[in-house]
């Protein structure tokens, strides 16, 4: 598995990852919030260019002080699509991305995954 982004969304529309031209499986995603305060994360995947806050994946999803959430799943990107996060507090979340890419899992025709 590849780590596609580990860092610190800013408050506002920030770009995490952005797909390559066969796409991606993005498989965990984990937000680390190490402070003493519960802050919120609104993630959105398939995005495009801007963070789409109508129907996010999160959307002000509150990760508890001084704890870890674990997403674990599959979600496709498809060619340039990418995930775009905020936080709720400047350097108060870490969030790190990981998946897999067509030579890691193989491609049937057309975006369709062998282990899908």
């Amino acid at each position: 598995m590849a780590t596609f982004y580990t860092g610190q969304p800013s408050i506002t529309d920030t770009l995490l990852y952005t797909a390559a031209q066969l796409g991606a499986k993005i498989k965990s995603i984990t937000v680390t919030n190490a402070t003493g305060t519960a802050v919120s994360i609104t993630l959105e995947t398939d995005s495009g260019s801007v963070l789409n806050t109508v129907d996010p994946m999160w959307n002000l999803l509150f990760i508890p002080a001084n704890s870890t959430y674990y997403w674990k799943g599959k979600e496709i990107l498809g060619c340039n699509e990418t995930i775009r996060a905020k936080q709720g507090t400047v350097g108060a979340l870490t969030v790190t991305i990981e998946g897999s890419v067509p030579n890691d899992f193989g491609v049937l025709s057309s975006s369709k995954w062998l282990d899908y």
